[in-house]
């Protein structure tokens, strides 16, 4: 049975059994199309479903567009550098508005550019994890399964 929140003009929520049913939702974003194509190949075969961006606007559109569902994403997995809007950027702005889903940013840290704010500290105070460029696809999952396991819903994890 779907419940519905009358301070949100009907907006449908997920209940607690459509939770459970579904696997746990990543949010993939990267600028970088072959990188995305690959990386959501990799994670839905590892039972993950994978929702798509292109930049740091989409990741707070996509973000928006799913505001008031139950554990809308379980984790955001995030380039930093991307044109427009960095990921550090829309991370940020997020948290801002107390948003709390785990981020975990792909990211060489160390080839910073001249001006850019772009850090470790930075991406740590706002609670993201890091994950340093080049990296082996193994290390990727590992750190996703520790964040988010495949299987969270079915063995009864909650989202916090």
């Amino acid at each position: 049975m779907n419940q519905l929140d009358p301070s949100c003009n009907g907006l449908r929520l997920l209940d607690a059994a459509e939770r459970e049913m579904r696997p746990p939702r990543i949010l993939l974003v990267d600028d970088d199309a072959e990188m995305r194509n690959i990386l959501e190949q990799i994670l839905s075969e590892e039972g993950y479903e994978v929702v798509l961006a292109e930049d740091g606007f989409d990741l707070l559109d996509r973000v928006g567009d799913t505001w008031l569902e139950a554990e809308a994403f379980d984790l955001v997995l995030s380039d930093v550098r991307m044109p427009g809007c960095t990921g550090l950027d829309a991370l940020e702005a997020l948290r801002e508005e107390d948003w709390a889903t785990p981020v975990l940013f792909m990211t060489a840290f160390g080839s910073r550019r001249p001006g850019e704010r772009l850090d470790a500290r930075e991406a740590e105070r706002l609670g993201a994890e890091i994950l340093d460029k080049p990296f082996e696809l193994g290390e990727l999952l590992e750190r996703v399964r520790r964040l988010v396991p495949p299987d969270r819903y079915a063995e009864g994890w909650s989202s916090r």
